[in-house]
């Protein structure tokens, strides 16, 4: 019985090892989408990490551009994004080789009239 649960154990720990990463190509695709959607260059978006969720307005995004390095399997780049509200919160950078296949993803702004009370 022992013996199973430790072969699962590394099992799950190998499939998350191995899970698919966002190349910086994918990310500026899906970047592009989420910008021609809201009409804006600072779109609202969720980051999905294996460590972390992050939702904010995208104020930066640099990708590798080097050209005697150009691969466009890259996964290089960094993702900064500013918390929403009156008073701005730190910054949260994330690197987009953290962020997974379908990491990243629209948020649809609220309107004063879908807010509860």
């Amino acid at each position: 019985m022992a013996s199973s649960t430790r072969d699962s154990r590394v099992v799950n720990f190998m499939t998350r090892q191995e899970d698919p990463k966002m190349t910086a190509e994918q990310f500026e695709s899906v970047l592009q989408e989420i910008r021609r959607k809201q009409g804006t260059s600072t779109p609202l978006v969720q980051v999905t990490t294996a460590a972390a969720t992050v939702r904010g307005r995208l104020v930066q995004a640099e990708v590798d551009r080097l050209l005697r390095r150009r691969n466009r399997t890259s996964p290089f780049g960094l993702v900064a994004l500013e918390q929403p509200g009156l008073v701005p919160g730190p910054l949260p950078l994330v690197q987009i080789a953290d962020i997974p296949d379908g990491g990243i993803r629209e948020l649809v702004p609220q309107t004063a009239s879908s807010v509860p009370f």
